[in-house]
């Protein structure tokens, strides 16, 4: 199976559990008006392998599968902020998954039926070095949890090309849901 088919069935496993899939190159996507592909047709899916070959990742549309991305490179900060975010969500609102790309940052998906605008915490040292925090609802992308991962990558490949966090199928497990409210991130 060539890499375009491998993408292709991925995608197509995606839409199949609600994600809203997109090719993209790395993490960026190329093609025009990406951010109105929320629908897209099995068909239209198909086509991406022609229409759009060097786009061998795919990327996730968080206006209603918002991603909490923990962008924090110190390992015990980004395991506390972890930790905060399971304790909130920690009461039957379903799996939290995590993403592992570039260790220690990491990335949790949600789903929601109410899309909200984009949310973010800066996290400063004393050293002033700042990190952060985002969540986001609307227009936008995240790294998919099934992407095909190219050689130069720093997402872990072999989970990430059979759909899996953490060994659970990404596309079969539920996400947690996110209130109708716009979550409120704290202040640090």
């Amino acid at each position: 199976m060539s890499e375009n088919n491998r993408a292709t069935a991925i995608r197509l496993k995606l839409k199949a559990a609600g994600f809203s899939p997109i090719p993209v190159t790395g993490k960026r996507p190329t093609m025009i008006g990406w951010q109105t592909k929320l629908s897209v047709t099995d068909d239209e899916i198909a086509r991406w392998d022609a229409e759009h070959r060097t786009c061998r990742n795919t990327g996730i549309l968080t206006k209603l599968t918002p991603t909490i991305d923990i962008d924090i490179l110190h390992p015990e900060a980004s395991a506390a902020v972890e930790a905060l975010l399971r304790e909130r969500f920690a009461s039957g609102c379903g799996k939290l998954m995590r993403r592992t790309g570039l260790a220690p940052k990491r990335a949790f998906v949600f789903k929601t039926d109410a899309p909200f605008a984009k949310l973010s915490a800066v996290f400063r040292r004393l050293t002033a070095a700042t990190t952060r925090s985002r969540s986001s609802a609307t227009a936008s992308r995240s790294s998919s949890p099934a992407s095909t991962p190219t050689p130069a990558s720093p997402t872990r490949g072999t989970a990430a090309s059979r759909g899996t966090w953490r060994g659970r199928s990404c596309l079969s497990s539920p996400r947690p849901r996110l209130a109708h409210s716009s979550p409120t991130l704290p202040r640090y």
